[in-house]
C-alpha cells in the first residue's frame, strides 16, 4: 500500500512540475518547477530504497540531492535577479536579448592583435640593415 502511495506522489510530483516548465515563460516559476521535479527524484529514490530494503543507502543520497538542489536554486536565484537587474523582467524570451547585451557578438568583437613572428628571410633583411 505504501508503495503505491510513494508511486502515485512521484507521478503527480513529476507532472505537476513538468507541467509547470512547459507552461509558463517566467524564469522565478521554471526554477520553482524544477525544484518539484527535483522533489520527484528524491521520492523516486526513498521508493527504491524502500523496495530494496536499503533505506539508509536512499536516505543519504537523498540528502546528497537536497543539497546539491540547494545549491542549483541558489545560483539559480542569483541568475534571475541578474536578468531583473538587467531587462526588468522574467520572461523568458527576453534571455537572448540580455546575453546580447551583455556579451558581444562575433561582428562586434574585435580581433585580437597578436605579434607575428619573422620568416628567416625577413630576419635576415633586418640583419643587413
Amino acid at each position: 500500500m505504501l508503495t503505491k502511495l510513494f508511486i502515485v506522489a512521484l507521478v503527480l510530483t513529476a507532472t505537476a512540475g513538468i507541467y509547470s516548465i512547459v507552461a509558463t515563460r517566467n524564469l522565478l516559476r521554471v526554477l520553482i518547477a524544477m525544484e518539484i521535479i527535483s522533489k520527484a527524484a528524491v521520492l523516486l529514490l526513498m521508493l527504491a530504497g524502500a523496495i530494496n530494503g536499503q533505506m539508509a543507502q536512499a536516505e543519504a543520497f537523498a540528502v546528497a540531492l537536497i543539497i546539491i538542489e540547494a545549491v542549483v536554486t541558489a545560483i539559480g536565484a542569483v541568475l534571475c535577479i541578474a536578468l531583473h537587474a538587467k531587462t526588468g523582467s522574467l520572461d523568458i524570451g527576453l534571455l537572448g536579448k540580455a546575453a546580447q547585451a551583455i556579451l558581444p557578438t562575433a561582428a562586434q568583437a574585435t580581433p585580437a592583435v597578436l605579434p607575428t613572428q619573422a620568416t628567416p628571410a625577413e630576419e635576415g633583411a633586418h640583419n643587413a640593415e
